[in-house]
Parts: structure tokens; C-alpha cells; sequence
């Protein structure tokens, strides 16, 4: 093929001062009306060597933002492990308070049981002081009177055994925890006159 046929197939459309561009013949018609303004820096093109920048930057923006996504998830973890955690303290204090209380509860309990074992020792030990002084009296015999007692129109003996009936009734309003002893102070035990 000659030159003229290779004029004739391609139309001239542009020169840039150092190349001059042609058009196959077939398609003259509609690309040439694109070269009637030269290409400007208005065409928003971009060079070949700038696309391996911009592919660059691109990839370091998705890097970027997967990174972001990751770090966000990361946070939200630590804040949900922050209040398992804060939740968790606060139910440790919780059991640790009602444990404290727990404690001071028995610690009365205690001091209120032995308050009660040492009335409970008191009255047992008047008891045994008036049993021995109703012995005394049977011992003495009928019609003897206690020591430092005037004239009674009761027996010495009945006195002596009201006196260790009261005792033991209190012995055991002082000690209500003894519920394995049956109370004598029921209305049948009491002494009768005679």
C-alpha cells in the first residue's frame, strides 16, 4: 500500500507540535468533531504514569478503612469487656456487703446468747441457793421457821418450795433456747396451801 492510499483510508485531525494524529476514514465523521478543540487540561485526564500513583493511594485508603473498621470493633470489645467487668465488681461488693452484714447479724446473735447463758447461769445458781435452803428447812423440821423471818401463817417448807418454783420459772424465761425441758411453771406445779 502507498502513501496515497494510506492518505486516503486516514484523515488528518490534530497536530500537538510534535505528532500529527489521523483518523481511519470510516470513522472521520464521528471522531473528528472531538479534535476541533485541542485536548486541554480541562479533559480531566490523567497520564499513564500518574495510574499507578492513583492505584496506590487507592489502596491505601481501603487499607485505611479496613484498619479504621478494625480498630472500632476493638473498641466496642473493650467497652463491652469494661462493663462485664464494672458489672462484675459491683455484684463482688454486693455479695461482700451482705456477707459483712451476715457476719454483724451473728456476731449479735452470739453476744445475745451468752447474755442469756450467763442470766440463765444466774438464775440456775439461785435455784441451787434455794434448793439448799429448802433442804435446810426439812432438815430443821415441821414447824421451824427460816432464819430472819418473823411469824408466817405458812409453813416454812411451803415458803421455801414458792421460792425455788419462782426461781425456776425465771431460770427458764431467761434461757428460752432450752426447749428440751418441759417448764414447771405451769398452773398444776404450783404449791398449793395447805
Amino acid at each position: 500500500m502507498g502513501i496515497a492510499d494510506s492518505r486516503r483510508r486516514y484523515g488528518f485531525v490534530w497536530f500537538d507540535g510534535l505528532n500529527r494524529f489521523f483518523v481511519a476514514g470510516e470513522r472521520q465523521e464521528t471522531l473528528a468533531q472531538f479534535f476541533r478543540t485541542p485536548p486541554n487540561t480541562f479533559d480531566d485526564f490523567i497520564r499513564a504514569t500518574d495510574t499507578e500513583y492513583a492505584s496506590r493511594i487507592i489502596a491505601a485508603e481501603n487499607e485505611a478503612l479496613a484498619a479504621a473498621a478494625r480498630a472500632a470493633a476493638a473498641a466496642e470489645r473493650t467497652l463491652a469487656d469494661e462493663q462485664r467487668a464494672h458489672a462484675a465488681e459491683q455484684m463482688a461488693a454486693a455479695a461482700e456487703h451482705r456477707a459483712l452484714a451476715a457476719e454483724q447479724m451473728a456476731a449479735a446473735a452470739e453476744h445475745r446468747a451468752v447474755a442469756a447463758e450467763q442470766v440463765a447461769a444466774a438464775a440456775e445458781h439461785r435455784a441451787v441457793a434455794a434448793a439448799a435452803a429448802l433442804k435446810a428447812v426439812h432438815a430443821a423440821g415441821p414447824g421451824a421457821s427460816p432464819p430472819h423471818c418473823g411469824p408466817s401463817a405458812h409453813s416454812a417448807p411451803l415458803l421455801a418450795e414458792r421460792l425455788l418454783s419462782r426461781l425456776t420459772c425465771t431460770a427458764f424465761a431467761a434461757a428460752p433456747r432450752i426447749r428440751y425441758l418441759e417448764s414447771p411453771c405451769s398452773d398444776t406445779s404450783r404449791p398449793q396451801s395447805r
